[in-house]
């Protein structure tokens, strides 16, 4: 997951979400003063390949990583209490719900609360 990774102190990361005939991308760069900046990005092409550069930005949002990981752990909480398991599976058919990574997202974000 994302937020996880950020919080286990990766420097970039980015995650491309499909959607046809383009994509979204979130890129998230931690900054010199330890921050994280999350920037959503459109893609006109599929699979593109595209430098990050080349995307047309739509959101951007910097803040501290335990913000990101407690906004990213309340949103997939949500969608889990409205669908449930099953009911994940059934909207989403070829993926199951990632209670793993939800899992080590919350322990990644009590580790930081611990650390204040």
């Amino acid at each position: 997951m994302l937020a996880a990774a950020v919080l286990a102190g990766a420097h970039s990361i980015s995650v491309g979400f499909d959607e046809e005939p383009g994509e979204y991308r979130w890129a998230v760069v931690r900054t010199d003063s330890g921050a994280v900046r999350v920037t959503v990005l459109s893609f006109q092409e599929l699979w593109g390949n595209r430098p990050d550069a080349d995307g047309a930005p739509l959101f951007s949002w910097t803040g501290h990583p335990a913000d990101f990981g407690r906004a990213v752990r309340d949103a997939a909480e949500a969608v889990l209490k409205e669908h449930g398991l099953a009911g994940y599976k059934e909207r989403w058919a070829e993926h199951d719900f990632p209670s793993q990574q939800l899992e080590l997202l919350r322990s990644y974000i009590a580790a930081w609360e611990r650390n204040r």
